[in-house]
């Protein structure tokens, strides 16, 4: 079943102009209504800025985190991905915990780090090395366990992973100019087992490899939600089934991927921004999710990031825009890097964070609350960490 359910993924990705094709052996997939708004009006009640706290990271010498790439909360537990790269375990106090591994040659090291998982059944975080061929196990606060081998092929150019519930390895792989995999199921227990695979096609990179989503896979405790380039649609893997799951009404019209046979010359960035700035939808980078929210990072006009925030029990979203607006006393939102089952996760370099503190004139929301906690952070530190709660 899981196979023609992919099948049918694939062709209808690959041949039709919109990838909302819907898998007739399913349900119909639920359609999003969603408002726009520019950062001043309040069309949608749908709201971040209302419920939301602050938490500083702990900052020493052997836990100075650089640019945040993703964020996974486990109980307690914060692992925070950097693009040096280091992966990093903190409380949810902001305390340093322990660093996952660290570069090197020996057998708990590694030499990169492609993407990690959270075994919750075998307590395990396991970082997956491309030039290693590796998967490298380490309990939760970072005693090394084992290295495993593993087909180098299976996670070459992979960026993201999730651990399935039924004990497989979900990847999503980098829009690339060999296999042009966008996903791909590994079976764990053979290794070297592709059980099913999904392609970028029509979309295809010629002389390089693009990262179109830092994070394109989302996981509940029973569902892992996915997107694509240039898509309006969700996709979910669930019981060794993918299929649409929602459709998003999207402000404009979204630019055609056939477009997008990229090359060295006229790459997917660029067009991205030649098609955002023509008035075309340019589809989503990334997906978080809570128990009841889904967010959905996209570009607008090809280079102002905003975010589509979605109520799943009322089916409607409402687009908006991280960038700070001196009209605004609510904002800035900061760029969610992470979820957990209630809250977003979203991320500022302390520096930033001074210099909107510094403007006196429009001090922003959560002034008056955090001030003492804000006042202590230093221009260098850690960067702070903000957990919205979303409410209507």
């Amino acid at each position: 079943m899981l196979k023609k359910t992919i099948a049918l993924i694939i062709i209808s990705y690959s041949l039709f102009n919109s990838c909302n094709y819907i898998n007739e052996s399913k349900d119909n997939p639920i359609h999003i209504k969603c408002s726009y708004k520019e950062i001043e009006d309040s069309i949608s009640n749908i709201r971040l800025d209302k419920n939301f706290n602050i938490l500083p990271l702990e900052t020493k010498p052997d836990c100075l985190i650089g640019e945040v790439r993703m964020i996974e909360k486990l109980d307690s537990l914060l692992f925070i991905l950097d693009y040096s790269p280091n992966l990093f375990v903190f409380n949810t106090n902001g305390k340093f915990i322990n660093q996952i591994g660290k570069i090197g040659d020996g057998p708990n090291e590694y030499v990169g780090i492609n993407a990690f998982y959270l075994d919750k059944k075998n307590k395990r975080v396991v970082i997956i090395d491309e030039m290693k061929g590796a998967l490298i196990h380490y309990d939760y606060y970072g005693k090394f366990i084992e290295s495993e081998r593993i087909n180098s092929d299976l996670i070459k150019s992979c960026q993201q992973s999730i651990f399935t519930n039924d004990n497989k390895l979900l990847l999503n792989y980098r829009i690339n100019f060999e296999e042009n995999l966008a996903y791909q199921l590994v079976d764990l227990i053979k290794p070297n087992n592709s059980i099913a695979s999904i392609s970028y096609n029509p979309i295809k990179t010629e002389g390089y490899m693009y990262s179109f989503s830092s994070h394109a896979m989302s996981k509940t405790e029973d569902e892992i939600q996915f997107i694509m380039p240039l898509c309006d649609t969700i996709y979910n893997y669930n019981n060794e089934e993918i299929y649409p799951k929602y459709v998003i009404e999207t402000p404009k019209k979204m630019a055609p991927k056939e477009a997008f046979n990229t090359s060295v010359n006229n790459s997917f960035s660029s067009l991205i921004f030649k098609y955002g700035k023509n008035g075309f939808f340019t589809g989503f980078t990334s997906i978080f999710e809570t128990a009841d929210y889904l967010l959905l990072n996209y570009l607008e006009n090809g280079m102002i990031l905003g975010y589509c925030l979605i109520d799943k029990q009322q089916e409607r979203g409402v687009y908006n825009l991280y960038s700070l607006n001196e009209k605004s006393a609510n904002l800035p939102i900061f760029e969610i890097k992470g979820s957990d089952r209630n809250s977003f996760i979203g991320v500022s370099n302390a520096h930033y964070l001074h210099s909107i503190i510094s403007n006196k004139e429009n001090q922003p929301y959560f002034m008056d609350k955090y001030k003492d906690v804000i006042g202590n952070i230093g221009f260098d530190d850690n960067p702070v960490l903000f957990f919205y709660t979303p409410s209507n």
